[in-house]
C-alpha cells in the first residue's frame, strides 16, 4: 500500500530546516522506502500550493508561474503525476512537505484541488501538521517579513478579525483539511520541544508519519531562518525604509541581495536579544484565538487547553532602541551601492543631493553622535563616492559645530 504524507506547516515551525534535511538525507530516506518530489520546486514545494490557489495571483512567485501559459496548472500537474508514477517500486511512502499550504490554501475547494492533484496515486493519505501558539507564530513571522522586505513596526497584523482567521485561527485550518481528506487523515501536533518524541522536531514528525525506523541514521543539519535579535531587526526596519523612500521595490533582487549582506554581517555582531513586544500586545491578540484554540484542544487533544499560558518572556514595556554606530558602519555603503544605482537625482546640484540623502537617512539615529556629529559621519562616508556632496556636508557640520552655544567650564576637582 503506497501512502502520501502532506505536511502542511503550518508557518514558522521549523519547516525550513525540516525540508532541507529531508532533502540533504534523500538517500538515506529512499533505503526506506520514503520518496520525496522533484518538480515541484524543492525542498518546500510550493508549486503544489500555488497548483492548488483558486483566487487571482498576486505574488511573484505565483505570476512568474502564469508566465509559463495558459496552461501552467496543467504543467505542474503533469510534472508532479509524472514524479509519483516515476518512484521506483520499492518506494512505499511519498512526503510533500510545504508549509505553503497552510498560509495559501485558505478554501475548503482549494484543499480539494490538493487532492485532486494526487487522485488515484495513494492509498492512503495522512495529513500532518504541527500547531505553535499565535503569538509566537507571529513574532517569529515579523523576522521573516523584515527579512523579505517589509516596513511594518508591529508582529501583528492591523487588520479585522475575520483576516486574521485565514492565517492565524487553527479550528479553520483544520477544519478545511479535515472535511476534504477526513478526520482519520489528520495528525495534529503541539510544536512544542516537551511534546517532541525523542526531543527533536526531525525524531517528532517521523514518529507523526508512522516512521520511526527513519530517525536512525537520520542526519539533521543547522537550524535554518532564525528570528532576528532586536538590534538587527531594528537595522533592517530602518533599511527596508531607506530603500523604500528611494522607490526601490522590496522585491528587486539588488535590494534582496543588499538586505541578505547586512544581515550577514550584522547578526554575528548583535547575536542575542529576539525582537519582542510589550506583554499587555500579546495577550490581546492571543485572546481573539482563546475560544477557538480551547475547541481545538478539545477536539484534537482531548485536553482543556491548547497551550500554555507563559508571557514572561515578554516585557511590560518596550525598550528604546537606538541603532549602534558599529550597525551603520555596516550599513552605510550599503545603501551608498543603492543610492548610487537608484536613489540618487539626476541634477547635479550638491545642495539636492544632499537633501535627498538626509531625507533617505532620516530614519536612522547615530547612537551616540550630537547632529553636527551624524551630519559629519555621513559626509566623510561619501568623499570617495560623491566628493561634491562630502564637501557640502562637511562644512554643514562645521556651521552647526561652530553655532553651537561653548560648554559650561568643568567644575574644580575637590580637594582631598
Amino acid at each position: 500500500m503506497r501512502q502520501l504524507i502532506l505536511h502542511i506547516g503550518t508557518e514558522k515551525t521549523g519547516t525550513t530546516s525540516l525540508q532541507n534535511d529531508l532533502y540533504r538525507n534523500r538517500a538515506h530516506l529512499a533505503a526506506h522506502g520514503v520518496g520525496l518530489l522533484t518538480h515541484a520546486d524543492q525542498p518546500n514545494n510550493r508549486r503544489v500550493a500555488s497548483y492548488a490557489r483558486l483566487r487571482p495571483a498576486h505574488e511573484g512567485y505565483d505570476l512568474a508561474l502564469a508566465r509559463l501559459g495558459t496552461d501552467w496548472r496543467e504543467q505542474i500537474q503533469a510534472a508532479i503525476r509524472a514524479d509519483v508514477q516515476q518512484l521506483p517500486a520499492y518506494i512505499h511512502t511519498l512526503i510533500v512537505t510545504s508549509e505553503h499550504l497552510h498560509s495559501r490554501v485558505v478554501t475548503v475547494e482549494e484543499v480539494q484541488q490538493v487532492a485532486q492533484l494526487f487522485a488515484g496515486l495513494f492509498e492512503r493519505v495522512r495529513v500532518v501538521v504541527y500547531l505553535r501558539r499565535q503569538d509566537k507564530l507571529a513574532v517569529s513571522l515579523y523576522s521573516t517579513a523584515l527579512r523579505d522586505g517589509w516596513t511594518h513596526t508591529t508582529p501583528f497584523p492591523q487588520k479585522q478579525p475575520a483576516a486574521q482567521d485565514v492565517y492565524f485561527d487553527y479550528e479553520q485550518l483544520l477544519s478545511r483539511w479535515a472535511t476534504v481528506f477526513g478526520a482519520d487523515a489528520m495528525v495534529v501536533r503541539r510544536f512544542e520541544r516537551s511534546d517532541f518524541v525523542g526531543g527533536t522536531l526531525q525524531s517528532d514528525f517521523f514518529h507523526a508519519c508512522g516512521l520511526p525506523d527513519v530517525v536512525e541514521g537520520f542526519t539533521p543539519g543547522v537550524q535554518q531562518n532564525e528570528s532576528l535579535t532586536a538590534t538587527v531587526a531594528a537595522c533592517i526596519l530602518s533599511f527596508n525604509r531607506t530603500m523604500e523612500r528611494m522607490g526601490i521595490p522590496r522585491e528587486a533582487p539588488q535590494a534582496a541581495s543588499l538586505r541578505g549582506q547586512l544581515i550577514q554581517k550584522l547578526t554575528p555582531l548583535f547575536p542575542h536579544g529576539g525582537p519582542t513586544v510589550a506583554r499587555q500586545e500579546a495577550l490581546a491578540f492571543l485572546h481573539h484565538f482563546q475560544a477557538s484554540n480551547a475547541r481545538v484542544a478539545h477536539r484534537w487533544f482531548d485536553r482543556d487547553h491548547l497551550f500554555g499560558d507563559e508571557m514572561t518572556h515578554y516585557p511590560e514595556t518596550l525598550p528604546n532602541i537606538q541603532i549602534p554606530l558599529a550597525a551603520m558602519d555596516v550599513m552605510q555603503p550599503l545603501l551608498l551601492q543603492a543610492m548610487q544605482k537608484h536613489g540618487l537625482p539626476p541634477a547635479q546640484d550638491p545642495q539636492h543631493k544632499m537633501l535627498r540623502m538626509l531625507n533617505a537617512l532620516r530614519d536612522i539615529p547615530l547612537k551616540g553622535l550630537a547632529p553636527a556629529g551624524t551630519v559629519r559621519r555621513v559626509g566623510l562616508a561619501l568623499q570617495q563616492q560623491l566628493p561634491e556632496l562630502s564637501q557640502r556636508l562637511l562644512a554643514v557640520s562645521d556651521q552647526m559645530r561652530a553655532a553651537q552655544p561653548p560648554k559650561p567650564p568643568a567644575p574644580p576637582a575637590a580637594k582631598a
